[in-house]
C-alpha cells in the first residue's frame, strides 16, 4: 500500500510541475469538468505460486471479466487530468483438477467475484489523442461464490467462503489508449487497462500459521504428493480490460468577462 501511494504521489508531482510550466506560458489555464460513462471486457486471474507449482492443477489464465461504471474528471488545460471513477466489476478464477495422480478426481472449480471499485487516476493526454493513466484502485468485494463441476459429499461447505478472503484490497492501475472521436463537448476513447494488487487477497487463519487454500476442499488434498505442504504464497488479483468511455464536458472553471474566476456550465 505504501509503495502504491508513493508511486502515485511521484506521478502527481511530476504532472503538477508540468502544469505549472504550462501556466507560466499563459495568463490563465482553464479547468475542464467532465462526466463519462464507461465499460469494458477482459480477463482476470488470482495469481498464486502454490497453485502454479501444483502439477495436479491446471490454472486457467483466461477467465472472462467485465466492468461498468462512471467517472468525474477535472482536466487542467489540455494535457493533465485527475479522474475519479466508480466501477462495478465481475471477475473470477477457474481451476481444473487432472488425473496425473491416480488418486486425484477430475473436476473443475469456479471462483466468481463481484466488487465495487473506486479509482483515482492521473491521466496525461497528448496532442494527437493518445493517453496514459496511473493511480490506485480501492476494491470492496460484494460477493464471492465457489462452485464445483461434480457433486461429492466430501466437499467442505462453501456457505461462508467469503470469510476466508479480505473484504477489500488496493491495486495499482496502469492504462493507455487513444481518442476515437474528439468534439467540442463529446470525446470517445478506447484503451487498455491493467490492475494488480500487491497485497494478499487471502486471510491468515486464526492460528496465524497456514493460509486458507482454495484447492484444499475436502476432495482434493494438496498434501497427497507433499506431506509437508503448507500454503504460504500470497494470492494477488490481476485484471486487464479493453475500456471504452464516452466523455461529456459539461463546464469549466476559468476567467469570466469581469476578470474573476468562476464556474461556468455549458447550456
Amino acid at each position: 500500500m505504501k509503495r502504491i501511494f508513493l508511486i502515485f504521489v511521484l506521478i502527481l508531482s511530476v504532472a503538477l510541475c508540468f502544469g505549472q510550466r504550462k501556466k507560466r506560458n499563459s495568463e490563465s489555464t482553464i479547468k475542464w469538468l467532465s462526466l463519462a460513462a464507461k465499460g469494458g471486457g477482459g480477463i482476470s486471474m488470482l495469481l498464486n505460486n502454490d497453485v502454479s507449482n501444483d502439477k495436479n492443477i491446471n490454472f486457467e489464465p483466461l477467465n472472462l471479466a467485465y466492468t461498468l461504471g462512471g467517472r468525474f474528471g477535472v482536466t487542467y488545460g489540455d494535457y493533465v487530468g485527475l479522474f475519479f471513477e466508480m466501477m462495478y466489476t465481475s471477475y473470477g478464477q477457474q481451476y481444473s483438477f487432472n488425473k496425473e495422480n491416480k488418486a486425484a478426481t477430475e473436476y473443475k472449480k469456479d471462483l466468481k467475484l463481484t466488487s465495487m471499485d473506486y479509482l483515482v487516476l492521473l491521466r496525461y493526454t497528448g496532442d494527437y489523442g493518445f493517453y496514459a493513466e496511473l493511480g490506485p484502485q480501492f476494491t470492496n468485494v460484494s460477493s464471492l461464490t465457489e462452485t464445483n463441476s461434480i457433486n461429492r459429499s466430501e466437499f467442505r461447505s462453501t456457505e461462508n467462503i467469503k470469510n476466508n478472503y479480505n473484504s477489500s484490497y488496493t491495486s495499482m492501475v496502469l492504462g493507455f489508449g487513444l481518442s476515437l472521436f474528439r468534439g467540442e463537448r463529446i470525446a470517445v476513447t478506447l484503451g487498455l487497462r491493467g490492475t494488480y494488487s500487491f497485497s494478499d487477497f487471502v486471510l491468515e487463519n486464526n492460528a496465524g500459521t497456514d493460509k486458507y487454500y482454495v484447492l484444499d476442499d475436502g476432495v482434493y488434498d494438496p498434501r497427497r504428493d507433499n506431506l509437508t505442504f503448507s500454503p504460504k504464497e500470497p494470492t494477488n488479483p490481476f485484471t486487464t480490460f479493453v475500456i471504452l468511455d464516452v466523455n461529456y464536458y459539461f463546464g469549466f472553471w476559468g476567467d469570466a468577462a469581469c476578470g474573476k474566476k468562476r464556474l461556468m456550465l455549458f447550456k
